[in-house]
């Protein structure tokens, strides 16, 4: 094996075709490199959630003798189709939980990045092309992307399921980080070096994460991308409010179904599809981690205020145009913020009188997003762990006559250096397009290094301190700003810190 390790690496380093082969704790698997990256893909972290495992924590992975082939990437979590891409997810099948590893050296011990993938709990994968990890690789950094349960098969409670209940999702996420740090060392990752990172259901999880007691350890540092922040969790048994528990919708939800409360065959037998369901349902946060005691301890805004999470370095950061996550999900933000009790006319003075969809924009992509995220840089701060807040305002040269503002997960193909995979990219992206993703890139790259995304070439990136509120503001200039936009933010700060009672 060692000899294989060694002519791969000595291949890597030429650029050339070259077998690759690297043992796991389950078994070996197959690749072939080319260019100074390979990439594993379809590599089983878990067992198959499938039959007696449907609704329970994720199993160990299977073992096999025989190298795996793992030039492809394994199907997705089962998800309905989204309207606007209804292709991306590609192949569902309820064995899902696969991960992919994107490395520049098997016989390195590089820094590791581990993606979690956005959609609102309810759609995505981490075989989405803009995931893809060549750039990183190529720049140092190993790149790890993963599948977790989605919708009702990650987050569900029913009498019949003992205890397994509640958030498979964030469970299985854990699992992939455990994964991780057993197995990355043989594809050339250093396992005490571990970033996670995710963009909106993504960035969520890793706040999640960042304040779970079972995440303790399994990296060092954190990249909240559009995360929120200021959730008010569901409960698992009991009601919050008007919102009754996962526990109560769910058992309900079985017996829509014909499946008595004490039946967990019937209950596992169900045919994927109606668990899952065919159109999204529930509007934006019909579906997410729940307070369970033991994966989440409580909502994310208060662990941080008091301290309570996993101390590590933080990069978090939101977007201009972040209302533009709700088309998908049938809704807009006048709806949203006319249903959420916020007082538009009164704040329109704030807003600069901005009015109608416009200021609804506005106040939802503050409410949901950048307060929230300003909120965990400063909880972060006052901790005594570097934390870097940004906000991302580009828009591609030959689209800013099109659209308001850099709509929600548009950073994705900055910070990935993936430009090319835009949808008709030839015709769209201009030199000026590319700079600013060398400069994000490099940001994302020296963070999961250092934990510093300062570095040679790129505008200066001050910490956010608690005498020094400065965020990185990324337009064609990108520019480093001190308490941007605070007049806004407070509003909904203290809307917040209300409705939790602090």
């Amino acid at each position: 094996m060692r000899s294989i390790l060694f002519a791969a690496a000595l291949s890597l380093c030429a650029g050339a075709w070259a077998d690759v082969e690297v043992a796991t704790r389950s078994g070996p698997v197959h690749a072939v490199a080319s260019g100074g990256v390979v990439a594993f893909k379809g590599i089983p972290y878990a067992a198959a959630p499938v039959d007696a495992l449907r609704w329970r924590a994720p199993q160990p992975a299977p073992t096999w003798s025989a190298p795996r082939d793992a030039s492809t990437f394994g199907a997705s979590c089962p998800q309905p189709q989204r309207p606007d891409r209804p292709a991306e997810a590609g192949a569902t099948a309820e064995d899902c939980l696969y991960l992919n590893v994107w490395t520049p050296s098997v016989a390195g011990s590089a820094p590791v990045l581990v993606w979690l993938h956005g959609g609102a709990f309810r759609l995505g994968s981490g075989s989405v092309p803009f995931y893809d990890g060549t750039r990183f690789a190529k720049d140092g950094v190993v790149l790890v992307t993963l599948n977790y349960r989605l919708g009702r098969l990650g987050f569900f409670a029913h009498p019949a399921l003992g205890d397994d209940v509640g958030n498979f999702a964030l469970e299985d996420q854990i699992a992939a980080l455990e994964w991780v740090r057993d197995n990355i060392a043989a594809f050339g990752g250093n396992p005490a070096q571990v970033t996670i990172a995710g963009q909106s259901a993504g960035g969520a999880s890793a706040l999640f994460l960042l304040t779970s007691p079972r995440a303790k350890g399994l990296f060092r540092a954190a990249i909240v991308e559009s995360g929120l922040g200021f959730q008010l969790n569901r409960q698992l048994s009991t009601a919050r409010g008007a919102r009754e528990s996962l526990l109560a919708e769910s058992t309900a939800w079985a017996r829509a179904h014909g499946v008595a409360d004490d039946d967990a065959r019937a209950l596992r037998a169900l045919p994927v599809e109606t668990v899952i369901g065919a159109r999204i349902e529930g509007g934006l946060a019909g579906v997410g981690p729940v307070t369970d005691g033991n994966v989440v301890t409580g909502d994310i805004g208060v662990l941080l205020a008091k301290g309570d999470f996993n101390h590590v370095p933080v990069l978090i950061g939101t977007n201009s145009h972040e209302a533009s996550v709700l088309a998908p999900f049938g809704t807009d933000s006048e709806s949203v913020v006319a249903n959420s009790g916020i007082d538009a006319a009164r704040l329109a003075g704030t807003y600069g009188n901005l009015s109608g969809a416009q200021l609804a924009d506005a106040l939802l992509g503050d409410a949901l997003f950048v307060a929230p995220a300003r909120h965990v840089a400063r909880s972060v701060a006052a901790a005594g762990e570097p934390a870097f807040l940004y906000y991302f305002d580009y828009v591609l040269a030959r689209r800013r006559a099109a659209v308001p503002g850099a709509g929600h997960g548009s950073e994705i193909p900055f910070a990935f250096d993936n430009l090319a995979r835009l949808p008709f990219a030839n015709a769209y992206v201009t030199g000026e397009d590319q700079t600013i993703a060398d400069k994000m890139h490099g940001y994302w790259v020296n963070f999961a290094k250092s934990g510093d995304p300062n570095g040679k070439g790129l505008p200066k990136w001050p910490a956010f301190r608690a005498n020094d509120e400065t965020t990185l503001v990324v337009r064609a200039k990108i520019e480093p700003v001190r308490d941007f936009r605070s007049a806004q933010l407070d509003v909904h700060q203290q809307r917040w810190q209300k409705l939790e009672g602090l």
